[in-house]
């Protein structure tokens, strides 16, 4: 660099000299910094994965749900409060000499009602009124000295009242619903429902990030392939300039020439096949994590045929959502049933009503005696009702237990299947294994054969037509290491579905 200022008469002091130099020092670290690519682990992919794509936030916004859910039916037994304020005016033609022309009332209501888990319902109520008769007086005689009866409900008290009125009524089942039996069932059932709702959309959760997982990998197999066929060209490139060269110089046939221009165009457009085999590979690993296009910011990590021979399932695995699914919708069957038997059992009840009453002129003094048990009112008995078509709901309840047993079937036709793909995948895997190992020593070989064959052409020892052969069987070599690794890849990306939810 100093050269380059002396040849030009420029002479540089030593403050110029360094500052150049520093110059020349922070330009060649800021090129470095960015011919240098990023490279994207597997882990923030994944990351990025489930941040981002949209499938996977559905999943795992359905399983929060369904866990939030979960005791949903203990709403049948949360307490309720009610209440009515109704005012309501009669004016219709009297049916007795006491009801009058016109009656109006003003009543309040409000109470608590709650079913509890051992099946009792029980009602607490207070009920206030503010009644009003509008009604002539009785006269005083029915006839000369006949004196009228009803005169002595002229008082007002018989016009103008109030009533208070406390109430606990208790329903007791005694068959169907006995203990809560209902209540248990639908719990059951509903927790079973939410639970195969929440291990099926954990079961897409894993196969998604399974996917993206095998789609990295992919890409970084076809990275490695685009790698091979480009370092292919670029032997190819140097035999046919090597071949040019000989011809040129008369010391080779133009056969060898053409040989080895058609050797080129074949190792090109086999590398255009490899670079389109990537481009859509980056397309589909944008999408999973919901970016559109096919250009990468960053690289992936390769991968070695180590880090496949190294990569181990842990035995006694054979466990997937999918059967979890099963069994929760077995489950639901059988409850069903069991809930299907439970509805339709005759119905007996014991119920019970107690009351304490107030009635005064007063609407404060009737709202404060409703709490005294002066004057109680009580109920007491026992309901029966039973559904009288019994064949309908015996047919019923049988197609309910065809459900139930195809429910069973499928759920151990699932786990069959399930002992079956595990112990085939574990034997291919390992077959694949082994298949790596020998094709990485095979194109170990094709190597050293293409290398002492190359020192062979050099000597003019051998002839171009060889070369292409070896160069051909070195490159499907190499590619035939990368088709055991992708073997694997997709062996594992079968496994990984076997397990508990990620």
């Amino acid at each position: 660099m100093f050269e380059f200022f002396k040849k030009r008469g420029i002479v540089l002091v030593p403050t110029e000299r360094v500052l150049l130099a520093l110059w020349a020092l922070l330009l060649s670290l800021d090129l470095g910094s960015v011919g240098e690519a990023r490279t994207l682990t597997l882990e923030e992919y994944l990351n990025q994965v489930r941040s981002s794509n949209q499938s996977m936030k559905s999943a795992n916004a359905t399983i929060e749900a369904t866990r939030q859910r979960e005791y949903s039916s203990d709403l049948n037994t949360t307490p309720q409060v009610f209440g009515q304020v109704a005012r309501s005016v009669d004016e219709k033609p009297p049916s007795s000499p006491l009801s009058g022309d016109k009656m109006e009332a003003l009543s309040y209501s409000l109470g608590v009602q709650k079913a509890w888990s051992f099946g009792l319902q029980s009602q607490l109520t207070y009920n206030l009124s503010k009644i009003d008769i509008e009604r002539e007086n009785f006269p005083p005689f029915l006839a000369p000295g006949v004196v009228n009866p009803l005169v002595g409900l002229n008082d007002d008290s018989t016009k103008h009242w109030s009533e208070g009125r406390a109430q606990l009524d208790l329903v007791q089942p005694l068959w169907k619903n006995w203990m809560g039996r209902e209540y248990d069932l639908t719990r059951e059932t509903t927790q079973a429902k939410l639970s195969a709702q929440r291990q099926g959309e954990q079961y897409k959760v894993k196969a998604l990030l399974a996917q993206a997982e095998f789609i990295y990998w992919q890409l970084a197999l076809a990275t490695d392939a685009v790698r091979t066929q480009e370092s292919a060209l670029v032997r190819f490139q140097k035999i046919r300039d090597w071949v040019k060269n000989r011809v040129n110089m008369s010391l080779a046939d133009r056969a060898d020439l053409l040989q080895a221009e058609a050797g080129l165009k074949a190792r090109r457009f086999e590398l255009e096949l490899t670079v389109r085999d990537r481009v859509s590979l980056q397309r589909t690993f944008n999408s999973l994590r919901s970016q559109q296009g096919d250009r990468l910011e960053a690289d992936v990590m390769p991968i070695s045929s180590r880090m496949l021979s190294d990569m181990t399932m842990a035995a006694g695995a054979i466990k997937r959502l999918d059967i979890e699914v099963a069994r929760s919708l077995e489950k639901v069957a059988a409850s069903e049933v069991e809930q299907w038997r439970e509805k339709f059992k005759p119905e007996v009840s014991v119920f019970g009503s107690y009351a304490t009453n107030s009635r005064d002129e007063s609407f404060g003094t009737a709202a404060t005696d409703a709490f005294k048990a002066d004057k109680p009112s009580m109920v007491i008995g026992v309901k029966f009702s039973t559904p009288l078509d019994r064949d309908l709901i015996n047919r019923e309840r049988s197609g309910l237990v065809k459900a139930s047993e195809a429910a069973r079937l499928d759920r151990e036709q699932k786990e069959f299947n399930a002992r079956q793909e595990w112990e085939d995948l574990v034997r291919q895997l390992s077959d694949a294994k082994t298949r790596l190992h020998l094709a990485t020593e095979i194109e170990s070989a094709q190597k050293q054969k293409l290398e002492y064959e190359k020192n062979r052409l050099e000597r003019g020892r051998t002839t171009t037509y060889q070369i292409l052969l070896f160069e051909q069987d070195y490159s499907s070599a190499q590619l035939g290491t990368i088709k055991a690794k992708a073997d694997i890849l997709g062996i594992i990306a079968k496994l990984k579905s076997f397990g508990d939810a990620a």
